[in-house]
């Protein structure tokens, strides 16, 4: 399943086709070891602050990250998040929003940049 997500205070498509991962396993693996995404929006099992925590561990570029509430509001944003050494842990970091979050957008670096916490987004989703 794919999804277009738009901005509604500004009209414009945050992305136009996002990979949505619902299940264990995909959300599990996410972008780790891939070198580009236009988009991939991560569909919670249930809104919470820990089950949207995520870490850059095997990742391959920076990335935006976008939480957003079930009523599509971000919530919690943080841009340019590099990846870490996969191999020492101590470089790990983990990411958690600052408010229970039902979704986490992952865009390649820059592609939020036109995104504030408080902005409402329109997910469509599509085959």
């Amino acid at each position: 399943m794919k999804a277009k997500i738009k901005n509604i205070r500004t009209g414009d498509f945050v992305c136009k086709n996002a990979v949505v991962l619902a299940n264990s396993l995909s959300r599990t693996l996410g972008l780790m070891g891939k070198r580009k995404t236009e988009g991939v929006l991560f569909k919670l099992s249930k809104e919470s602050k820990v089950n949207a925590t995520i870490h850059m561990g095997f990742m391959l570029m920076s990335i935006d990250v976008v939480w957003i509430d079930e009523n599509g509001i971000v919530v919690d944003m943080r841009r340019r998040v590099k990846p870490v050494n996969p191999f020492n842990f101590k470089t790990w970091k983990l990411y958690t929003p600052k408010k229970p979050a039902s979704f986490i957008l992952e865009l390649p670096e820059s592609g939020a940049k036109n995104l504030v916490v408080g902005d409402v987004l329109h997910i469509d989703y599509f085959e």
